[in-house]
């Protein structure tokens, strides 16, 4: 199913953007639906001063982040800082968990190696 943009995103949240570090501008005006929330089927990778995912089908990865709620205009926004349109990252839906996510897009990455807690530190 393609989810379409709507006032009311979903939004998951797992690096530089998490809640506890604070991106107050960026972030101001977002409802916080659920913190530290653990999900499947993503492997999680630095690029040197923040992280990337990759979905996976292999079992036991999972990242943690924060649920967000946003409007169009700040999911337009996150979209420009997360450089979508220069395909550094592709938003994507997860119909299993109900939200749009940030993915690695098509650029290739500097520094590339896996974090196998799932957790940005």
């Amino acid at each position: 199913m393609k989810q379409k943009v709507s006032e009311k995103n979903r939004v998951l949240v797992y690096g530089t953007l998490r809640i506890e570090r604070g991106l107050p501008d960026l972030l101001r005006g977002c409802l916080v639906l659920e913190k530290s929330k653990r999900v499947q089927g993503y492997r999680m990778y630095s690029c040197g001063d923040y992280p990337t995912i990759v979905p996976t089908e292999q079992g036991g990865f999972s990242i943690e982040g924060d649920i967000i709620e946003v409007n169009s205009q700040k999911l337009a926004e996150l979209d420009r800082y997360e450089d979508v349109e220069k395909g550094e990252y592709e938003r994507i839906w997860d119909d299993r968990y109900n939200f749009w996510i940030y993915v690695k897009g098509k650029s290739p990455m500097p520094t590339f190696f896996p974090i196998d807690i799932g957790v940005w530190n």
